[in-house]
């Protein structure tokens, strides 16, 4: 199986280097990286198409024709994937070398339409200062209607089958737990369907360092 990384931008200059150096150190290298840029004004573009010239795999880089606000922008830039398996991808993070590699494996079940993993939640500095989810040994796995409604899955952390985006039409309709008068956001959208259709599996491994810098969109 293939994988897509859905990576949304919007002015992420100061942090994008390092998180691209970190999907080309990939043991399992993706199919491609589609990247939908929300408007950048800084040099954020310019960092992906210098990157796209050097990087081991195609980098697919498109820009919406009017803003689309972060939630919207991961949905699109998951809908331009191509591949069987797709992961969305912050601008400000580092994944481990591994994480593709391992959180494949959790695809050969064929009823599996989500799983998600651990982090370190680092600073600006990359220093650590927490987890996301407490660390454990075991992955745990959630059959259909069993996934807890109010556990965080940062969307770093999701890979998902892409078969879950052809409910995107639906978008529209779905209403943030949260904030009722919005959109469902991107990291409960495909969450909530896989829950409802199949398994989801939590791997507790910290695969990603989750940057904490006070300027997040979310976090």
């Amino acid at each position: 199986m293939r994988i897509s990384i859905a990576l949304a931008t919007f002015n992420g200059e100061k942090f994008l280097k390092r998180q691209l150096a970190s999907l080309a150190d990939q043991t399992l290298k993706p199919a491609e990286l589609v990247v939908s840029d929300d408007g950048s004004s800084d040099k954020t573009l310019s960092i992906l198409f210098n990157f796209a010239k050097t990087a081991p795999f195609p980098v697919n880089i498109s820009q919406p024709r009017s803003r689309l606000g972060y939630q919207r922008n991961f949905i699109r830039a998951a809908k331009l994937c191509t591949s069987e398996l797709i992961a969305f991808c912050d601008q400000d993070d580092i994944w481990e070398p591994k994480k593709l590699q391992i959180m494949r494996r959790e695809f050969n079940d064929p009823d599996v339409l989500l799983a998600f993993h651990g982090a370190i939640l680092i600073n600006k500095a990359e220093t650590k200062i927490g987890h996301v989810h407490a660390p454990r040994k075991n992955d745990i796995r959630y059959e259909p209607l069993e996934f807890p409604s109010g556990m965080i899955v940062p969307g770093f952390s999701q890979v998902f089958r892409r078969s879950l985006v052809r409910f995107n039409a639906l978008h529209r309709l779905s209403a943030d737990p949260h904030r009722p008068n919005h959109r469902m956001p991107h990291d409960l959208w495909y969450p909530f369907w896989a829950s409802v259709l199949g398994r989801v599996v939590h791997v507790p491994a910290p695969l990603a360092r989750y940057r904490q810098h006070g300027a997040n969109t979310s976090g």
